[in-house]
Order: C-alpha cells, then structure tokens, then sequence
C-alpha cells in the first residue's frame, strides 16, 4: 500500500471525553489557552520544558496550530484543565520485509500538569 493509502489512527476517531477515576480527558481547544498558559508560564514548568510560556500568542502558536491540535488532549480535574498530552501514532523504523508491521505501531507522548498537581500519579492515569 502506498504511503498516501495509509490510515493512521487519530484521536478524532475515538468518543470523547475519556474519564479515569480522578480525571477526564478531552481534545485540547483554543478555548483552553488561558488555562494552559497558566501552569506552563510557571517557572518550575519553564525548568523542564526549556523556559516558561511567556505570552498566550506564543502558547498559541506554540500548541494550539492546526498541526498541533489533533494530537493534542486536555487533562481535566472537577472542569478544571490542569494539564495537556501530545499523542502522536508514527511507524517504527523496520526492514523492507517487515516494513507493514511496523506501520502505527510506535507511540510519542509527551505531558505537562500544573505543579499544583505533581506527585499524585495523575500523568500515569491519564
């Protein structure tokens, strides 16, 4: 199958939201830029990201593109979005022989959650 032909799986394809026990995941939209800016300007999450978000235009620009989006949730606790997720499904790298296996088998995923939250084990349930 040319590389044209395949169907990736997309976050779109699933219902939504996602509830865990303490959290409910969603799409990310633009409508929570304010909230993702919030705990990404935080300096201790600017120490692991590489430096805090400065503006809502740069998160915008940053994470809220059309290339961003569909691969990107939000974590919510009580309505609240306190952290966001990027998922991304990728073909691993494999022989020519095996190259359709290794099709939408390798995961990214990448998180961030407001340090008010750290250290409860929400990331790993989400």
């Amino acid at each position: 199958m040319p590389d044209d032909e395949i169907i990736r799986p997309r976050l779109a394809d699933l219902a939504w939201p996602r509830r865990t026990s303490r959290l409910t995941l969603r799409p990310l939209t633009v409508d929570d830029v304010d909230a993702v800016l919030a705990y990404r300007s935080d300096p201790d999450v600017g120490r692991w990201l590489g430096r805090p978000a400065r503006s809502r235009e740069e998160v915008m620009a940053s994470h809220f593109t059309e290339q961003d989006l569909p691969h990107s949730l939000a974590v919510e606790i009580e309505g609240a979005v306190v952290g966001d997720m990027m998922l991304v499904v990728e073909d691993a790298w494999a022989q020519r022989d095996v190259r359709e296996q290794a099709r939408g088998s390798v995961a990214v995923l990448a998180w961030v959650l407001s340090p008010v939250h750290h250290g409860r084990g929400l990331m790993t349930e989400a």
